[in-house]
């Protein structure tokens, strides 16, 4: 092979590690469950994971466990006892009335048999900082069953830390191995058959795309939310999950996407800022009304820099596409915030580099003085500098450049008035 071609070969691999390298999922979060517990160990207090009442419970009702008693298994395998791989999973517990566990935790086998095990339940991650990821993924390996639409899972989801959740959706089932019995009649395990009370799970994978609002959020939590109505019919398993992960996509490119938001009289104005290393074919603009469920609310060309939307509390996220197929995401930004006061601020290209000045839009309904001083944490004035501004919308920056990276506060005091924002320079 002559040297030119070598070198093109050399070239195009380099562009197909970079390409895997650049956009590949980075595991923001991880947990296999493995605690060394048999059995009997409560979810609740386990490596951050909590425990919270969705509903009614009744005196016996189900709970979450991690332990080996229900091992976790590759996809693909069918469910066993202890094997040293503990998972989470809803199981029964001490003298449940349905008396085929009398201990407990007999692994992702509940008891409906009577009002006495009613459960509502759901397991929570701990938070998951997803700061610089976006397009956002649940992963992880699951067996389930129970009484489709009267004993199910759900997968649930906050991007406030657990302050509110939402419902992603009912969680999938999973098949079930074919039993001893089964195999007398030609059907042996691992083969897969529907599942029934000698049948054991066969262990699946799932991937879920988290809502838009997870995308460079630092407070994200995931969840499973178990119900079951104790009226003495459904099948194990009920629910048992490992090898769960969060992974995100960062762009490793010399690119960045800033998004900025204010309340004008007349509606919502948006503006955004971009240094793409590579032509943008088209601006796509998501709105949400909950800071949870985005949708499309429109496209522009890629030209674009700025949209106007009517008035109202809003989350908006932009994302463009660019003419090689990739995409660059914004982060969040909340709009029309209820009861605003006279003064609305947004820093721009937040967090601001050190080397260049603060820059900021301002939404006033004050004339006059407008005083802008940088604190420190403990309230030490860094740099003050005043403006003299007419009612309406102005873009400042002040004078002082470089700073030193670290944690301020930006106070604007006007008519009376007092506003005042964290900035993190790096």
């Amino acid at each position: 092979m002559r040297f030119y071609q070598r070198f093109a070969a050399l070239l195009a691999l380099a562009g197909i590690l970079f390409a895997q390298i650049a956009f590949a999922q980075v595991n923001l979060f991880t947990d296999n469950f493995n605690n060394g517990c048999t059995s009997l160990c409560l979810a609740n207090g386990y490596n951050g994971w909590t425990v919270a009442s969705t509903g009614a419970n009744g005196g016996f009702a189900n709970q979450w466990f991690v332990s080996c008693s229900e091992n976790g298994q590759a996809p693909g395998t069918c469910g066993a006892g202890c094997g040293a791989n503990a998972t989470l999973h809803l199981g029964s517990v001490a003298g449940s009335p349905g008396g085929l566990c009398p201990s407990g935790d007999c692994g992702a086998a509940y008891d409906a048999s009577d009002a006495t095990t009613i459960t509502h339940r759901r397991v929570q991650s701990p938070t998951v900082d997803c700061s610089g990821f976006n397009q956002i993924q649940l992963t992880y390996n699951y067996i389930a069953f129970g009484d489709p639409g009267n004993d199910f899972h759900t997968l649930e989801y906050s991007s406030n830390g657990g302050a509110s959740w939402t419902t992603l959706g009912t969680g999938p089932t999973s098949l079930c191995c074919c039993s001893f019995l089964d195999c007398f009649f030609g059907c042996c395990a691992p083969t897969s058959a529907p599942c029934s009370s000698l049948r054991q799970g066969k262990w699946t994978t799932n991937t879920v795309n988290l809502p838009a609002s997870a995308d460079f959020n630092p407070n994200v939590k995931i969840g499973f939310n178990w119900v079951n109505n104790g009226d003495n019919l459904g099948t194990d398993p009920s629910f048992a999950v490992d090898e769960l992960a969060v992974t995100g996509q960062t762009a490793l490119e010399a690119g960045d996407l800033q998004l900025r938001g204010m309340a004008l009289a007349d509606g919502n104005r948006i503006e955004w800022e971009a240094q793409a290393s590579r032509p943008v074919h088209k601006v796509r603009i998501f709105k949400s009304l909950d800071g949870v469920s985005f949708a499309e609310l429109t496209s522009l060309p890629g030209f674009e820099r700025t949209f106007q939307d009517g008035p109202g509390k809003a989350w908006y996220q932009v994302e463009m596409s660019l003419e090689d197929g990739k995409s660059l995401k914004s982060r969040v930004v909340e709009v029309g915030r209820e009861g605003a006061s006279e003064l609305q601020l947004e820093i721009f290209s937040h967090p601001v580099p050190a080397g260049k000045p603060i820059r900021m839009a301002l939404q006033t309904r004050i004339s006059g003085d407008h005083l802008v001083q940088i604190t420190d944490l403990k309230g030490r004035i860094i740099h003050s500098e005043n403006f003299f501004l007419g009612a309406g919308s102005h873009e400042l920056a002040l004078s002082k450049t470089p700073w030193e990276a670290g944690i301020y506060l930006l106070v604007l005091k006007a008519g009376g008035l007092r506003l005042v924002q964290k900035v993190v320079i790096r």
